[in-house]
């Protein structure tokens, strides 16, 4: 990864967040919103909630990915799920990670039950060859969306620096990989300037899915 205040440079450039600066504690709290009683702050409410969340968002693109790999598709298509599938997967292990470190919370996600079926409003599962990748697009894109959303103000509103900083990595990487995949709607099936994913305040936040 980039170093975080790069990433968060990066990040508070492009949505005109004004991001604060101010002392944090060793773990990286800021300490004027830790309460008197003890027990996790706002902000490390708020962490629990996104972590909690976003870790079966992860997981749903995981399955995607393998999805993927198993359809026949182009082998630019077939490297980019399997990026996915190998980013994701060591970004849920952080988050389990840091949720049972920070908190003493234990996640498994969603085991990966929930499938395949229903993303994009196709059983990606059941599709093959350039079907799939129509399909895949379709869904993924969004998805990617609806995380770039989330992530943007996670990086100023985390106070563990390693939360932060992937936040900020989420926002750098899924943009561009949207980027990539509507090239590729529009190259394969000239489906051009459509499927932007935009998501709105309606969108998954912490304690959504």
């Amino acid at each position: 990864m980039r170093s975080r205040w790069t990433l968060i440079a990066l990040v508070c450039t492009a949505t005109a967040v004004a991001c604060g600066g101010g002392e944090r504690d060793a773990d990286g709290t800021d300490p004027t919103l830790r309460p008197a009683g003890g027990g996790p702050s706002a902000a490390g409410r708020f962490e629990v909630e996104w972590m909690s969340s976003k870790i079966p968002h992860h997981e749903d693109a995981v399955e995607m990915a393998d999805a993927c790999l198993q359809a026949g598709v182009r082998p630019a298509l077939a490297t980019f799920c399997e990026g996915i599938r190998t980013a994701q997967t060591t970004e849920i292990g952080w988050m389990i990670g840091w949720l049972q470190e920070w908190y003493g919370v234990a996640s498994t996600g969603n085991g990966g039950g929930r499938g395949v079926g229903g993303m994009g409003g196709a059983d990606l599962g059941t599709l093959r060859g350039t079907e799939f990748e129509r399909a895949f697009l379709a869904a993924m894109i969004p998805h990617h969306a609806m995380a770039v959303h989330v992530s943007q103000p996670c990086v100023v509103r985390a106070t563990h620096a390693e939360l932060a900083e992937l936040c900020a990595s989420i926002v750098e990487t899924q943009s561009a990989e949207i980027g990539q995949m509507q090239a590729w709607r529009c190259e394969w099936f000239e489906a051009c300037g459509t499927g932007s994913g935009g998501m709105g305040p309606g969108g998954m936040g912490p304690g959504r899915r």
